[in-house]
């Protein structure tokens, strides 16, 4: 990868110019990892990670084409999971949430709609 593939910003935006092609970085100002993330044509497409300021992860997930696809995972700020969304698209998808390590409640989306139990 060559440099004009990597951007490292210590700013507050984690999103790269419209027309980024290549992995993105953002940094807290202690230097700890924010967001990582690959882009092609300033969309997402690849992995995401997203940190809190401790180090803890925060979210991760995978995208094409600046879809989200398969399963995104969400964590609190000591690291536990607390929800986790799988993609078909950005209107088919399903939720659950977790607590205490364990699923409580989950959503259906079909088409942009929820789907009543």
């Amino acid at each position: 990868m060559n440099n004009d593939e990597l951007r490292i910003d210590h700013g507050e935006g984690v999103y790269p110019p419209d027309d980024f092609t290549g992995l993105w970085e953002v940094c807290w100002p202690n230097e700890n990892p924010k967001f990582r993330g690959v882009f092609r044509n300033g969309e997402p497409d690849g992995t995401t990670t997203c940190w809190w300021e401790n180090g803890q992860i925060s979210q991760t997930g995978r995208s094409e084409a600046g879809e989200c696809k398969g399963v995104w995972s969400d964590f609190d700020e000591d690291g536990e999971k607390f929800k986790e969304t799988e993609y078909v698209d950005s209107k088919n998808f399903s939720v659950r949430w977790y607590e205490d390590g364990e699923v409580r409640e989950t959503e259906c989306w079909v088409d942009g709609i929820e789907q009543t139990k």
